[in-house]
């Protein structure tokens, strides 16, 4: 997860092929501003009141932690209550064993306590 699409694209090393194409033609700042209709960014006030589950994978090339942290921080700072899962594992392992048990574990607490 992420708070901004374009800073994935531009960062992650998976989408890097992306990154130099666009590279002369925009930069990342013009990136993010283009991209922000589809990133979470742009909807975070539309949670708020909701309960709001964020997993993300912790070892992951095309998407570097600090993004997902930088999500994380700034639902904290709106005063958006969350809650937060972290798999030990990589965006492509997480529906495999035994992350995809741990995933399964964190969605179904979440909406055991809701339902």
């Amino acid at each position: 997860m992420s708070p901004f699409f374009g800073d994935v694209v531009w960062r992650g090393l998976s989408t890097e092929h992306v990154r130099k194409g666009l590279e002369g033609h925009v930069d990342m700042e013009e990136l993010r501003h283009l991209w922000r209709p589809i990133s979470p960014w742009s909807y975070l006030e539309r949670v708020r009141g909701k309960q709001t589950l964020l997993v993300y994978a912790k070892y992951r090339p095309h998407l570097p932690l600090d993004l997902s942290q930088l999500l994380i921080d700034e639902f904290g700072r709106r005063g958006i209550p969350i809650e937060v899962g972290m798999l030990p594992c990589g965006h492509y392992t997480t529906g495999e064993a035994p992350f995809k048990y741990l995933d399964g574990w964190y969605l179904g607490k979440f909406l055991g306590t809701r339902l």
